[in-house]
């Protein structure tokens, strides 16, 4: 069940992926750090979320705190895959799959049967703390190993890259452009 789901949820994670991976985060890392990039990001989709959240559409007030945590350790993870892929679509699969999981398995509304834990909304789904503790600590992990394994083209998550064309090169796999450095001479 999980993964038919997944792949459904992944058709409306990838208009919101467009965006943020296939346009926002490439036209930040021309200038910005890898981690000065998440910063910016995890801020704008908290605000984006948060702002749905306080209108009533979406999640509950009182897990603001779990999902701020959860969004930080999924922009740093999606981050990582993006970079690393040089596509949107792993990052589209990771925020469909997200969807589905904290929808279903770890979620405090679905019928009971269908979960693979129980508790309150505090602990379980997108809004609770069970989630956002994995998600930050895979988050984690995964920007420490990006940091300390180089790249193969030789691209440093501790400099802006240069890009050229953001979604030219997310979408079609081109080679980026990187920045040719001034001669002191």
């Amino acid at each position: 069940m999980a993964a038919p789901q997944s792949l459904l949820l992944c058709i409306f994670a990838l208009g919101e992926e467009i965006g943020w991976r296939g346009f926002l985060w490439p036209l930040m890392r021309r200038r910005l750090t890898f981690l000065a990039s998440t910063a910016i990001m995890a801020g704008v989709w908290w605000i984006y979320h948060a702002g749905l959240t306080f209108g009533g559409w979406y999640g509950f007030v009182g897990g603001i705190p779990a999902f701020t945590v959860g969004l930080l350790g999924f922009v740093l993870f999606v981050g990582v895959l993006t970079e690393r892929s040089r596509s949107i679509w792993p990052s589209v699969l990771a925020h469909g799959s997200w969807n589905a999981l904290v929808a279903t398995y770890f979620s405090s509304s679905s019928a009971v049967e269908d979960r693979a834990f129980t508790g309150s909304g505090y602990l379980l789904g997108e809004f609770g703390w069970l989630g956002a503790a994995g998600m930050l600590i895979l988050g984690v992990g995964f920007v420490w190993w990006h940091l300390l394994t180089p790249t193969k083209d030789g691209l440093s998550p501790k400099e802006p890259t240069g890009y050229k064309s953001p979604l030219m090169w997310l979408w079609f796999r081109n080679a980026p452009k990187l920045k040719t450095p001034v001669s002191a001479t």
